[in-house]
């Protein structure tokens, strides 16, 4: 009975311990999140440049910068044409679903990846998850998904 109780109580202090770094982790990342103004520019310029792929102007400055400045500051794209025609779909959508879209499929492919890991040690993968940069993004961006209506 003494050793069922011990492990009791190790487990309980393992998910406290868990739970106190998951939430500095998301603290910290929320604040930066909140205090910086960079957020949402890498969707803006895949957005923009799906929106150009294929008319022949995706490199062309005056065009790319007149549809990112609707939404955001602009920036030039250097990525391979390829990559614009790969998110052309979320180009043919209306700006706010498409944001919501991206960050969406995003979130979802997160969460496989952290839910598929091998050998998983959930609490461990919840503390990961949550000092995790990217992830942190993806639910900064979901917050701040311009809402319709």
């Amino acid at each position: 009975m003494q050793m069922a109780s011990s492990s009791l109580t190790t487990a309980r202090a393992r998910t406290v311990l868990a739970v106190f770094a998951c939430a500095i982790g998301l603290a910290e990342y929320l604040w930066i999140a909140a205090n910086s103004s960079g957020f949402g520019v890498d969707f803006n310029q895949f957005y923009s440049a799906s929106r150009l792929a294929g008319t022949g102007r995706l490199y062309d400055w005056d065009a790319l910068r007149k549809i990112e400045a609707e939404h955001g500051p602009p920036v030039h794209t250097g990525r391979l044409p390829v990559v614009a025609f790969g998110v052309k779909l979320v180009g043919w959508m209306p700006y706010s679903t498409a944001h919501a879209v991206w960050v969406a499929c995003g979130m979802v492919s997160f969460l496989v990846f952290a839910l598929a890991w091998p050998g998983l040690n959930r609490p461990l993968m919840a503390v990961a998850v949550c000092w995790s940069a990217p992830a942190a993004v993806l639910f900064w961006g979901w917050v701040r998904i311009p809402r319709c209506g």
